[in-house]
């Protein structure tokens, strides 16, 4: 059937303001059908590879599921009534498995005895993270000198880390993580090997758009007091201005020397306009941001504190009120040149813009 033949019977089967609706949902997202020999509840694997449920398309969209883009849909059987009616491959919204992820999380640190413990969110001009307090912090390490850090990373799920693409561009073709760890002079930690690299396809150095990448490990991690991932944000949208976050590293100081022991920081989030602004100001935005601050990037006024060299690919963190739970919303992607307080912001990815990359490559079996 022709695209714009089935385009044309899709648009006559609903009323003008549900039209719109579906367009915006079934476009936004894939849809690959079921197999011929499979019914509705059944499991069924998407082109992506990930897991589905067979469903009809009504009832995909109904509960806020994912579906392949119109154009590319197939029937699973011969339906020619409603289009709604048609049995599909469905998948949860991202931030359904993501809230499930986080409530596992949640359940693990109660039966191990985790606590909410008041900690000081106040790295350069920072002060030392106490023990425990940021226990999906990951250091990235070279094999060869697994004490020291060059990249930060955080620990969403016992096998996998994100941090920043550039981190993982150009430096060791192998590279280790050191996690439960906050003296990186202390041997009491669990380093594991890498087993692969995901870089998100449309990082291009020396752009600085799109700097994220995943990192499974070859084995999965402990989790302990120590040991333990970090929510993905679940509220669709960028964040207000003037939330207060919390930023941690190795890194550099303002004195210029790499600290063993973890820092944090914090600073306010800049609306998009003020970003622009400073970063024109401050001469970054033509060489790495070409088309100026998108809903792809998080700005931090780091004035009094921030991230620097070395903190690359570490969180950006705020807390769940209720449960004490860390949400990692940004990626250090650049810092302060200087390592001092500055009027250029902190540039740090927006982890909730790659919501949908991040789970399908982290969780592809899980469906709800």
């Amino acid at each position: 059937m022709a695209q714009g033949y089935r385009h044309s019977v899709l648009k006559a089967q609903y009323p003008s303001r549900q039209w719109g609706g579906l367009c915006h949902h079934v476009y936004e997202v894939f849809l690959h059908c079921c197999s011929f020999s499979q019914s509705a509840g059944e499991r069924c694997k998407r082109v992506d590879d990930t897991i589905g449920t067979c469903m009809e398309l009504g009832r995909c969209l109904q509960s806020d599921g994912n579906a392949q883009s119109v154009i590319n849909l197939r029937h699973c059987a011969a339906t020619w009534g409603d289009i709604r009616q048609t049995p599909v491959c469905c998948r949860s919204n991202p931030r359904n498995l993501a809230r499930a992820m986080c409530s596992k999380w949640s359940r693990v640190a109660s039966s191990l005895g985790m606590r909410c413990e008041t900690t000081t969110t106040r790295i350069q001009s920072g002060e030392f993270a106490q023990v425990n307090e940021f226990p999906h912090m990951v250091a990235i390490v070279d094999p060869t000198r697994s004490l020291n850090a060059f990249c930060g990373g955080t620990l969403i799920s016992e096998d996998y880390v994100i941090t920043a693409a550039h981190c993982v561009d150009s430096f060791f073709s192998r590279y280790s993580v050191r996690v439960g760890i906050v003296n990186l002079k202390e041997e009491d930690s669990q380093t594991i090997q890498v087993l692969r690299t995901i870089r998100h396809p449309l990082y291009k150095a020396p752009a600085s758009y799109h700097d994220i990448a995943l990192l499974q490990l070859a084995t999965k991690v402990q989790l302990s007091k120590r040991v333990m991932p970090a929510c993905l944000p679940t509220v669709n949208g960028r964040l207000g201005e003037g939330r207060i976050l919390t930023v941690a590293g190795w890194g550099r100081t303002e004195t210029a020397d790499i600290s063993n022991v973890l820092l944090k920081g914090f600073g306010r989030t800049l609306s998009r306009f003020k970003c622009d602004d400073a970063l024109d100001t401050g001469g970054l935005n033509s060489e790495f941001y070409r088309a100026g601050i998108t809903d792809s990037i998080i700005c931090l006024d780091e004035s009094s504190s921030g991230a620097c060299q070395g903190d690359s690919g570490g969180p950006l963190t705020g807390e769940i009120p209720s449960t004490c739970q860390h949400v990692v919303f940004g990626v250090v992607s650049k810092g302060s040149p200087s390592c001092q307080a500055t009027t250029v912001p902190g540039i740090y990815t927006n982890v909730e813009h790659y919501i949908q990359w991040i789970v399908d490559n982290v969780w592809p079996e899980e469906n709800l």
